[in-house]
């Protein structure tokens, strides 16, 4: 696998240095004498963005990479300008510059650090504060959008289960794309069949993401009863729009996928509440950080989600909660008693390359205040 990316890379850099060019004579032949206008440029980031999210891989890949050489080139752009009052400094660079070698070094060094940063994998840890009736303190292992096999191996994969198993979590939670449409069936034997055993004192829990399904792809390589039956071999408890309750005083609610759920429509968050004592901690687990200030209203008392990456290609990640108030991109926050969570994700998608965010797993303490 390895060997495979070295390759990818190889060819990668120059296919795109060509377009780049290729781009740039587009723009001069369109704007002719506004082809060097910072205005246009950025104009060009912004359509060039879209079509990214647009388009899928490998096309996308390459989009993504002329918007970052796109946004080097303005901030370029801006540096000469300040250079120009230094003439000497200016004639030395200037041809550098027209040339394009400067974001597109820029670029590759970006490259460099994105690959590392993906499968440089960090442990953040929130601790919950709350004024519920709980005896015992609850710590809580949050690992979401693995996508296995785009960064990580079954080497890898149980170099990190080793690892938390160390923790003594009392719970584990899975929450959502940890495989997708580029795993194959071996695969997900595998990961869940690994990921079955961490060391957990209440169990692992799952639920679904919008890739684990594969709904993405005609050609699937497994059906919907298989990775279910599957996980449920692993160990694992999957909760799709259900309830566990845990020590009699915290209860986790797992929903079901918002875009591919297993029925028609997923159950509204007030429907999951039916029932429940909402005098006990109320978890709820949702592949998507949305509904935030419903869930807010209605009693929740802690959301996790992923599903965001935490914007895995910058400048992504700002548009999701830029267009949706109602979301959370990544981090921490609060809404009165109710606290939210969303993790950018062990992994990534599709390519093993990170501009935008850390991959990370959680560690997540609930302590009663």
């Amino acid at each position: 696998m390895i060997y495979y990316r070295f390759l990818f890379l190889l060819l990668y850099l120059p296919i795109t240095i060509y377009f780049y060019f290729f781009l740039k004579r587009i723009t001069i032949f369109l704007f002719k004498k506004y082809s060097k206008s910072i205005l246009v440029r950025i104009l060009l980031i912004i359509l060039v963005s879209i079509i990214a999210i647009l388009c899928s891989n490998p096309f996308g890949v390459w989009i993504v990479v002329f918007s970052h050489l796109f946004i080097c080139s303005v901030f370029c752009d801006l540096v000469m300008l300040i250079l120009k009052k230094y003439n000497k400094l200016y004639s030395k660079l200037s041809m550098l510059y027209n040339i394009g070698i400067i974001p597109i070094t820029i670029v590759i060094f970006i490259l460099i650090f994105a690959y590392w940063n993906m499968n440089n994998v960090i442990v953040n840890t929130y601790d919950i504060f709350t004024l519920k009736e709980i005896e015992d303190e609850y710590k809580i292992v949050f690992l979401s959008d693995m996508h296995f096999e785009t960064t990580i191996n079954e080497k890898k994969l149980t170099k990190y289960v080793n690892e938390i198993s160390t923790l003594n979590a009392d719970i584990v939670i899975l929450g959502g794309d940890i495989v997708d449409e580029n795993t194959s069936k071996e695969g997900i034997v595998n990961a869940f069949k690994i990921l079955g055993n961490i060391n957990s004192k209440y169990g692992v829990f799952f639920i679904y993401g919008n890739h684990d399904k594969t709904k993405y792809y005609s050609n699937k390589k497994y059906t919907d009863d298989e990775i279910q039956t599957i996980i449920e071999n692993s160990g694992i408890v999957i909760l799709a729009d259900e309830t566990y309750e845990v020590n009699n005083e915290l209860i986790l609610i797992g929903r079901d996928d918002l875009v591919f759920p297993k029925q028609k429509e997923r159950k509204k968050s007030s429907e999951l509440l039916e029932n429940l004592d909402k005098n006990k901690f109320l978890l709820i687990v949702d592949h998507h950080p949305y509904d935030l200030k419903i869930n807010s209203q209605l009693g929740y008392d802690l959301q996790l989600s992923g599903h965001t990456h935490g914007g895995q290609i910058f400048p992504t990640g700002y548009f999701t909660t830029l267009f949706n108030n109602n979301s959370l991109n990544y981090g921490y926050k609060k809404i009165n008693n109710f606290q939210v969570i969303v993790s950018s994700g062990i992994g990534g998608w599709e390519y093993p390359f990170r501009t935008g965010s850390n991959s990370e797993y959680l560690i997540v303490n609930i302590k009663k205040n």
